[in-house]
């Protein structure tokens, strides 16, 4: 790490997952190593329990071995929009953990903040839905349109395809012509939404098919680098033009909501 960044591992989390993808390209290997060796056993039990079982199930043990690691795609910055209490600009939707967007968080996900936000913001929206009076009558879903026939193809494929797709097009680094490319692809699987969805795995590959349309659109707005949101072809952060939030609606379409200093 000393030739991508002082701080070495202790560097942001972005700069550490691209740093690692870069070995990891050099050296044409799927991992790299973590080597916690030099501790004593007895820290490593203590300080790291799950994470000690865990490799031992899978014939490593931490205090004697290296750790073989990859970089993962397991979050998003920004998410769902809430007020102070959790709440979306749909009445009665609520939004916690890392779906949300409440502020807490900036360009980077803060794994030191993940916790205490979901403690915090998980007993502010049981404290609202407490306060709120019962409905008075039956809420019932139902389509906005008509839809003819089923979805096409297996959910589970369609998912992993999907899964690769972001990963490589808006990943770790991104840039103009794969984040287009990508976008592409994504909107040609749009006929999806008309189909009439009657199981649980259709319903949720209708919504990461959304989650990733608008992931995709926003990447390829924001021509610049903040955090964990890193373009290839525009490298450098530009708080001239970019220091803001970018709010996406249905209806109003792709918003801006400028930060004030701070």
């Amino acid at each position: 790490m000393d030739k991508y960044h002082p701080q070495l591992e202790l560097a942001p989390r972005d700069i550490v997952a691209r740093a690692i993808v870069s070995e990891m390209e050099l050296t044409k290997s799927t991992y790299v190593y973590i080597d916690i060796t030099h501790e004593t056993p007895d820290l490593i039990k203590h300080r790291f329990p799950n994470i000690y079982e865990f490799c031992l199930n899978y014939g490593l043990d931490m205090t004697t071995d290296w750790i073989p690691v990859a970089p993962a795609a397991h979050y998003m910055m920004g998410g769902v929009r809430t007020d102070m209490n959790g709440e979306s600009s749909i009445p009665r939707l609520f939004a916690c953990g890392e779906v949300s967007s409440t502020g807490v968080h900036g360009a980077n996900r803060l794994a030191s903040n993940s916790l205490s936000e979901a403690i915090v913001f998980g007993r502010r929206i049981v404290e609202r839905v407490r306060s709120l009076e019962p409905l008075a009558r039956e809420a019932h879903t139902g389509y906005a349109s008509e839809r003819i026939g089923a979805p096409a193809g297996k959910m589970a494929e369609r998912r992993l395809k999907l899964q690769k797709l972001m990963v490589r097009f808006a990943g770790l680094r991104r840039e103009a012509h794969g984040l287009t490319k990508g976008l592409e692809e994504l909107r040609r699987q749009a006929p999806l939404y008309q189909t009439e969805m009657t199981t649980r795995e259709e319903f949720e590959y209708a919504n990461l098919l959304t989650c990733a349309t608008l992931m995709m659109e926003a990447a390829l707005m924001r021509e610049e680098s903040r955090g964990a949101h890193y373009r290839e072809d525009f490298p450098d952060k530009d708080d001239l033009f970019w220091r803001k939030h970018t709010l996406m609606h249905r209806e109003r379409g792709i918003g801006e909501e400028f930060i004030g200093d701070v």
